[in-house]
C-alpha cells in the first residue's frame, strides 16, 4: 500500500485558523477531561476521511469537506443559509468535535497508548460508538463555545445523523443501562468512558459496575482486580460482533442497540455469579486479554429471541453469532470504508 499524500496547507481564513488553534481546548473545557493529545498540528488532505485523528497526535481534515465549508461559513458570516447549506456546516464543526474527543486523555496518559487496544473488535465498537454518541449529545454545546452559532445562525436546529450506525445505538444503549446501574445516568456515563484512551474505556465501564455493586465490601481487596476483569470480560464480549453487522439501517441499529444492551445485563450476570460464589476466584481463572473477543455471549433468552428477529434468524442468536470476529487482538477490526488505516477517522 502506498503511502498517503497530504497536501500544503491551504490558505485560510483568519477566523478559521483561530477556530482550528481553539478546537481542542474548547474541547478539553467542554468535557472536563485532563487534557487533549492534540499535537496542534493540522494535516490536509483531499481524497480521505472527513477527519482522522492520527495515534502521534496530528489531525487529519478533508479540504473541500471540512476546510473550505469553514472558510465558506466564515465568508458569509451572520448570512442566513438554506438547510443543506448548515448541514454541511454543522458535519464539519461535528467532525471536529468527533477526532477531538478520540484524543482526549486521562491523567499521565496519551491517546496513542489506545492504539494496540483498537485493534480488537470490541476495542474498535466502544471507542467508535462512545465517541460518536457523546460528540452529538453535547455538539450544540460545542458550537456555542466556539461562537459558530453567531457565525451561521440556525445551525443548532438543522439536525445531524449518527456515524458509525453499527456502534453507536449499543454505546447509547449500554451507557443507558449502566448508567441506571450506577446511579450516573446515560451522559456521565459517556462522559466518562469518552475522556480516557481506548485502553481505558473497557475497564473504566467495569470498574463503574463494579463500584456500583456490592462486591468491593463482599470481597477481599486482593480479589477486586480480578472481579473487575470479569466483569470486563463479560461486557465487551458482547460488543465484539458490531463489527461485522450487516443489513439495512433499521436492521443494523436495532442490533446494535441490543448488543448495547446485552452487555449490560452480561456484567450484571457476572457480579451474580461472583456474589453467588462469595469469591472472585484465582486471577488463573480470568481469560487474557487476546481471548476476550472469541468467548460465547452470555445473553438472557429473552435477549437472543430479540437479537434473533433484529437479525433475520429464526433461532436465539443465529444469525449474530454467525457475524462472529476474528478472536484477539491482533486480528484487525473491520473498518468502515475510508477509514485512514489503523488510525481514528470519520467517513
Amino acid at each position: 500500500m502506498s503511502e498517503k499524500k497530504f497536501v500544503e496547507p491551504t490558505p485560510k481564513r483568519p477566523e478559521v485558523q483561530a477556530l482550528l488553534e481553539r478546537q481542542a481546548e474548547v474541547a478539553v473545557a467542554l468535557s472536563g477531561a485532563d487534557h487533549s493529545s492534540f499535537s496542534g498540528k493540522v494535516l490536509e488532505s483531499v481524497d480521505g476521511p472527513l477527519g482522522a485523528a492520527h495515534w502521534n497526535g496530528d489531525m487529519e481534515l478533508n479540504v473541500p469537506r471540512v476546510i473550505e465549508q469553514l472558510d465558506q461559513m466564515y465568508a458569509t458570516a451572520g448570512q442566513q443559509h438554506d438547510e443543506q447549506t448548515l448541514w454541511l456546516y454543522k458535519d464539519t464543526i461535528d467532525t471536529l468535535l468527533h477526532e477531538n474527543s478520540h484524543m482526549l486523555s486521562g491523567p499521565g496518559t496519551q491517546h496513542v497508548e489506545g492504539a494496540k487496544a483498537y485493534q480488537s473488535a470490541s476495542g474498535t465498537a466502544l471507542e467508535e460508538g462512545v465517541t460518536e454518541a457523546w460528540t452529538k449529545a453535547h455538539l450544540n454545546e460545542y458550537i456555542e463555545r466556539l461562537g459558530v452559532d453567531k457565525i451561521a445562525p440556525g445551525i443548532k436546529e438543522v439536525p445531524l445523523g449518527n456515524a458509525y450506525t453499527q456502534y453507536t445505538p449499543a454505546a447509547q444503549a449500554f451507557a443507558t443501562g449502566l448508567g441506571a446501574d450506577t446511579g450516573l445516568g446515560q451522559d456521565e456515563v459517556l462522559r466518562r468512558l469518552n475522556v480516557v484512551n481506548a485502553a481505558e474505556k473497557w475497564p473504566m465501564a467495569a470498574r463503574m459496575a463494579f463500584e456500583a455493586s456490592d462486591l468491593p465490601q463482599r470481597l477481599p481487596a486482593a480479589e477486586h482486580e480480578t472481579a473487575r476483569n470479569r466483569i470486563e470480560q463479560a461486557m465487551r464480549t458482547e460488543l465484539a460482533p458490531l463489527t461485522k453487522l450487516t443489513g439495512d439501517r433499521k436492521t443494523v441499529e436495532l442490533q446494535s442497540q441490543l448488543h448495547g444492551l446485552a452487555a449490560v445485563r452480561s456484567g450484571r450476570a457476572e457480579i451474580a455469579t461472583i456474589r453467588a460464589a462469595g469469591t472472585a476466584g484465582p486471577a488463573a481463572e480470568v481469560a487474557p486479554e487476546q481471548a476476550k473477543d472469541s468467548q460465547a455471549p452470555k445473553v438472557d433468552p429473552e435477549l437472543q429471541r430479540m437479537m434473533a428477529l433484529a437479525n433475520g434468524g429464526t433461532s436465539p442468536l443465529q444469525s449474530v453469532s454467525a457475524n462472529a470476529v476474528p478472536a484477539g487482538d491482533n486480528a484487525k477490526a473491520a473498518k468502515p470504508a475510508g477509514r485512514p488505516g489503523p488510525e481514528l477517522g470519520r467517513d
